[in-house]
């Protein structure tokens, strides 16, 4: 299996936990991050820095968007024509995935869309296509 594979694959892992999350009604989903946050906690508490549940599902989205696009990502870059042929599908898969996924959330139990959940889902994707470009950039001027 090529490299390019492998991390399409993981992508398509990312994508379907994304989905899976959004179908957990209200009530799993909070349970979720509160214990999320208690592990967090265990550690960070220890060198006094406090978060907030709000502040760990929001990292949440922003994170699984993050991943989702570093794997399309690196996907693309190890593909035969690079990662420059690709931006424009890995910008619009990202969007459509985040409004997909928010809109799925009117159908779990005490969920909502959030116009403010789609933006940082947004800003994950791109933020990891640009750490991609820029270590793509990096790389061909050493060669």
């Amino acid at each position: 299996m090529t490299k390019s594979r492998f991390y399409l694959i993981l992508a398509g892992i990312v994508t379907v936990f994304i989905f899976s999350a959004s179908s957990q009604t209200a009530q799993e989903s909070s349970e979720l991050s509160q214990g999320l946050l208690h592990f967090l906690m265990l550690f960070l508490g220890k060198i006094g820095i406090t978060i907030t549940h709000l502040f760990v599902r929001k990292a949440a989205h922003f994170t699984e968007f993050f991943m989702q696009s570093l794997f399309l990502s690196l996907s693309a870059f190890y593909s035969l024509k690079g990662l420059k042929p690709y931006i424009s599908n890995i910008v619009l898969t990202g969007l459509l995935t985040a409004c997909l996924d928010e809109f799925s959330q009117h159908f779990s139990l005490g969920r909502s869309a959030q116009i403010s959940d789609v933006l940082i889902d947004f800003s994950g994707t791109m933020c990891a296509l640009i750490l991609l470009c820029v270590v793509e950039k990096l790389s061909k001027r050493r060669a």
